[in-house]
C-alpha cells in the first residue's frame, strides 16, 4: 500500500509528486502566522494543534492578509479606505496572536 504525503506550503498553487500520487498543497493560516512571527515557530505549531480558538485566529489572519493584498492591488475608489481598515485589523490580530503565543509559552 502506497503512503500519501501531504505537504504544506504558503503557495497554494504548488503541487508535489509523491509515490506517483499528486497531492494538492494545503494552505492554512498557521503559515501566515509563522511567516510573521518566526521566533515563535515552535509555540505556534503546538498551540495550533491544541487550541481551536488559535486555529480560528490564524485562519482570520490569513483572510486578512489576502484581503489586504487584494486591496493593495485594487484601483477602486474605495481601496484606500479598505487598505486602512484591513491594516488596522491585521495589527489587532497580530497583537492578539502575539499575546496568545506569549501566554502559551509561560
Amino acid at each position: 500500500m502506497a503512503k500519501i504525503a501531504i505537504f504544506f506550503s504558503t503557495n497554494p498553487s504548488c503541487i508535489y509528486l509523491s509515490q506517483e500520487v499528486i497531492v494538492k498543497v494545503i494552505q492554512t493560516g498557521l503559515f501566515s502566522v509563522l511567516k510573521r512571527f518566526p521566533k515563535h515557530k515552535d509555540n505556534a505549531k503546538r498551540l495550533f494543534k491544541e487550541s481551536e480558538s488559535f486555529q480560528t485566529m490564524c485562519e482570520d489572519y490569513l483572510k486578512c492578509v489576502k484581503a489586504l493584498d487584494h486591496w493593495n492591488q485594487s484601483g477602486m475608489d474605495i481601496a484606500p479606505l479598505r487598505r486602512t481598515e484591513y491594516t488596522d485589523l491585521m495589527q489587532e490580530l497580530e497583537e492578539e496572536i502575539l499575546q496568545k503565543l506569549n501566554e502559551f509559552r509561560q
